[in-house]
């Protein structure tokens, strides 16, 4: 599987469904825009919020002093606007964060909205099954770049229904977008699995 192109990403537009009524998505946002430094009490509230996004309950072995000064160290830079974190810096997240690349996405995406995108098994679907959060990070870093996505984007932005004072970032419609025909995929391959009596699992 190649990683998608601009004419792939136009062909999924007529799958775009989706609407912030009734999400808490941007009550995410605003908690972390109301604060002007993260402290280790942040972190862990963010992250507890963030898990309401997840399938899975959040474990907190792991949320000792020392370990949750180190992820808001980390995060500081993401919320004063570092465009990536070092391999290390990531993977230290990923472990405090149940192990999960899908989790930590979402807390980073919460924290710096136009920079970090979410990940998770609706997104994954379209990459190659080795691609990594931080490949795909790249992927959409350098497709927002690209000039020919501003149709992409004003034309998914023209089925989008935002909540008022709130314009979406290149970054979240290129995210949704994959997302909308991911989630669709996944729902076609759950049904078709059901009839052949075949279990389909999630990766989260």
């Amino acid at each position: 599987m190649d990683y998608p192109t601009v004419k792939y990403l136009k062909s999924l537009i007529k799958d775009f469904d989706y609407s912030d009524e009734g999400s808490t998505y941007p009550f995410f946002l605003q908690y972390f825009e109301g604060l002007t430094t993260l402290k280790p009490e942040n972190i862990a509230v963010g992250i507890s919020f963030t898990y309401a996004w997840m399938p899975t309950i959040l474990k907190t072995q792991k949320f000792t002093t020392e370990n949750l000064e180190q992820c808001a160290e980390i995060l500081n830079k993401v919320k004063r606007g570092t465009k990536a974190l070092s391999n290390g810096e990531l993977a230290f997240l990923v472990s405090i964060f149940n192990n999960s690349e899908v989790g930590t996405s979402k807390l980073l995406h919460f924290i710096a909205p136009t920079i970090f995108p979410i990940w998770d098994s609706r997104v994954k679907v379209h990459f190659p099954k080795k691609c990594t959060y931080e490949r795909y990070k790249e992927w959409c870093d350098e497709m927002v770049q690209q000039l020919e996505f501003d149709e992409v984007y004003s034309q998914t932005l023209s089925e989008y229904s935002p909540k008022p004072d709130y314009s979406p970032s290149k970054i979240r419609i290129l995210e949704l977008l994959l997302f909308c025909n991911g989630r669709k995929q996944l729902k076609e391959k759950r049904e078709n699995a059901r009839r052949e009596g075949v279990a389909v699992r999630e990766s989260h």
